[in-house]
């Protein structure tokens, strides 16, 4: 059984070399849901499990008094993933997410997204040992990008402007901004947020407090149209991860988690060095392969990033009955 297979890995570092994330279990799973051979899945793992390592143990006991305490320290993984488990063993997934997700969202990008999208993955599998895992994964790694004017325009429209990313990139041409040349997509975010100018480029980027997570998905889908950038690529999965742990946000909670994470999608925007983007209504959409042929395409993939856009464009248009989300696939 698959979730088995998984889980018989959590205890391997989530991270291998240069802080890359480790995706044995979200691509693993991805395949599955494509429709992949039992044959083929297993010979992703063999091909996957040779750059991971074990994560190792610290002293430090991690429970409920001091477990926000050490966020985001980088070293506790295994510690974390003690205490998730077992919370999970005493209290059904519904009361552990809404307890412990309004902490969470707060850090919507932390190692790229990979954090979010493995919790996400887990609560699709209905799998709680990786759902701890990627709790795990993202209280280890955790880290609030700064918040400098970030909060909704009462003023804005209910649909996000058409020009909002020619207003990023004018104001970053304008002031001659280039984004920061740093090892990884957290990173460049990071240092955007920390910019002089972060909370220049937050006002040019405010919304409504009437957004849903519908429109920043297409957003998010249109950055990555225009550029099918590897960067953005990441907005796409990861605002699909989002949408999946909604259900166990309230109203409110929702509203913060959007706030926090169209800030990260921007910051993501500019760490690319704002391209032209055109306006997805301006794209043509035809030749565009149907699902099928994004399976069979897909189901014999070694490749990480193409299977688990392949599988956010899937889910995406089918919950949306939007088919342009198809066109991410490949």
């Amino acid at each position: 059984m698959l979730i088995d297979k998984i889980n018989a890995y959590t205890g391997l570092k989530p991270d291998y070399d240069n802080q890359l994330s480790n995706h044995l279990p979200m691509t693993a799973f991805a395949l599955a849901e494509l429709g992949a051979s039992d044959d083929h899945i297993n010979k992703y793992f063999s091909s996957y499990l040779g750059r991971l390592e074990q994560a190792p143990q610290h002293q430090l006991v991690i429970d409920h008094n001091n477990w926000q305490q050490h966020l985001g320290e980088n070293i506790y993984y295994t510690n974390y993933l003690t205490y998730f488990l077992e919370r999970f063993e005493n209290a059904t997934t519904e009361q552990v997410l809404k307890d412990l997700l309004p902490v969470f969202i707060k850090s919507p990008a932390s190692k790229a997204y990979h954090c979010l999208l493995r919790l996400a993955y887990g609560i699709v599998s209905k799998n709680k040992v990786e759902m701890a895992a990627g709790l795990a994964y993202w209280a280890d790694s955790y880290l609030v990008i700064d918040q400098q004017g970030n909060e909704f325009d009462d003023k804005a429209k209910d649909d996000i402007s058409e020009n909002i990313f020619d207003d990023i990139r004018n104001t970053c041409i304008q002031t001659g901004y280039l984004a920061p040349d740093a090892p990884n997509i957290f990173s460049r975010i990071k240092a955007i947020s920390q910019s002089e100018l972060a909370s220049l480029f937050i006002s040019k980027a405010k919304i409504s407090n009437t957004i849903g997570l519908d429109k920043i998905a297409v957003k998010c889908l249109e950055l990555y149209l225009n550029t099918k950038n590897f960067t953005i690529l990441h907005c796409v999965t990861s605002c699909h991860a989002q949408r999946i742990i909604f259900k166990f946000l309230t109203k409110k909670q929702q509203s913060e988690a959007i706030l926090y994470y169209w800030q990260s999608v921007i910051f993501a925007y500019i760490s690319i060095n704002t391209p032209v983007i055109n306006c997805i209504t301006k794209m043509s959409f035809d030749n565009v392969l149907d699902v099928p042929e994004i399976k069979q395409t897909l189901i014999t993939s070694f490749d990480d990033h193409d299977i688990k856009i392949a599988y956010t464009a899937i889910e995406e248009a089918n919950f949306y009955k939007d088919d342009r989300f198809l066109k991410a696939a490949i």
